[in-house]
């Protein structure tokens, strides 16, 4: 289903877009600290919150996936969801098991480790918005699940339906030579906080 509502434009969606390339720059340079490989990644897109824009990122496919999703506060709110396909799953867990090969289904050792990687991530994200617009932002508790894409991307709709009416999805694929399917990073951010990020950064809509 998609939803009718008109995004930003102008100046306001060229500094969100920008808002969510320094952003991704800072969470793609952590996830290469991480794994110690090169991370290429595609530029940011704006969408509303449905589920046609959102399959576009997290894939139409029926496949099982990591999903993490890390709520944030303060002077902009919203949430960051990064989803893990199983070959970025696979670089992650290797290295930070000291392994050549994950073997077994996932336990809860390495649920953890992957949502460790996410929170650093996120907060290398919200780090680097904080840093470009002075804004003041604190990430909540994250939560982490392995699921199908229709599932994670039903829940999805369904909280920021409920906590965030009226938001927008900012986002993008990433990948590395290992890891060829695309996982994905996306901010929701709500309503009031698009205002926000407009004011600390002096532009008009």
């Amino acid at each position: 289903m998609k939803d009718e509502r008109e995004l930003p434009g102008g100046p306001a969606a060229e500094t969100l877009l920008e808002m969510g390339n320094i952003g991704t720059g800072s969470s793609m340079a952590s996830l290469s600290h991480i794994i110690g490989e090169k991370v290429c990644y595609a530029p940011p897109v704006m969408k509303t919150v449905d589920y046609d824009g959102l399959a576009e990122w997290i894939g139409y496919a029926e496949e099982n996936v990591a999903a993490v999703l890390i709520p944030f506060t303060g002077d902009i709110n919203g949430m960051l969801l990064q989803i893990y396909k199983e070959g970025m799953t696979d670089v992650i867990l290797r290295k930070l098991l000291n392994t050549e090969q994950v073997s077994g289904e996932m336990d809860g050792q390495m649920l953890d480790l992957l949502k460790e990687t996410a929170n650093i991530m996120a907060s290398s994200y919200l780090t680097g918005l904080s840093a470009c617009a002075g804004l003041r932002i604190t990430l909540s508790d994250s939560a982490v699940s392995m699921d199908m894409t229709g599932a994670i991307i039903t829940a999805l709709i369904g909280t920021a339906a409920g906590t965030f009416p009226g938001g927008i999805c900012i986002g993008n694929n990433f990948s590395t030579a290992e890891a060829e399917q695309k996982s994905c990073m996306l901010m929701v951010l709500r309503e009031d906080s698009i205002s926000e990020i407009m004011k600390a950064v002096e532009v008009s809509g």
